[in-house]
């Protein structure tokens, strides 16, 4: 009878257990897939993209406080350029997720 009872709960647990799997690779791919229209979004939208003057202005005063020896003036136009164009990245990210909010639930996070 126990035999009986085991075999029975395992034909009823295995297609749980398989449902879940099946959810967890939907969850992945739904990433992924959301992960693609990002990447899209930004490259069609990061030549257009102006970071406001006071956003820059934060950029190069943080950049400043990490060298408080360098000067705006002396500030390595590379390294300049590279932080805004990291934050232009950010900014496009969270505007993707502002244009489309339903893909949030994904995430773990929350963009304001």
């Amino acid at each position: 009878m126990k035999k009986i009872l085991l075999i029975f709960l395992s034909f009823l647990v295995s297609p749980l257990l398989m449902g879940q799997e099946k959810g967890k690779s939907s969850l992945k791919n739904e990433i992924i897939q959301i992960e693609e229209e990002i990447k899209s979004f930004i490259s069609e939208n990061k030549d257009k993209y102006r970071l406001t003057e006071k956003r820059i202005t934060e950029i190069k005063t943080s950049l400043k406080t990490k060298n408080d020896d360098v000067h705006f003036s002396k500030l390595s136009a590379d390294n300049l350029s590279e932080t805004l164009e990291s934050e232009k990245y950010v900014e496009l990210r969270k505007l993707y997720f502002r244009e489309n909010s339903e893909k949030a639930k994904y995430y773990t996070f929350s963009y304001q």
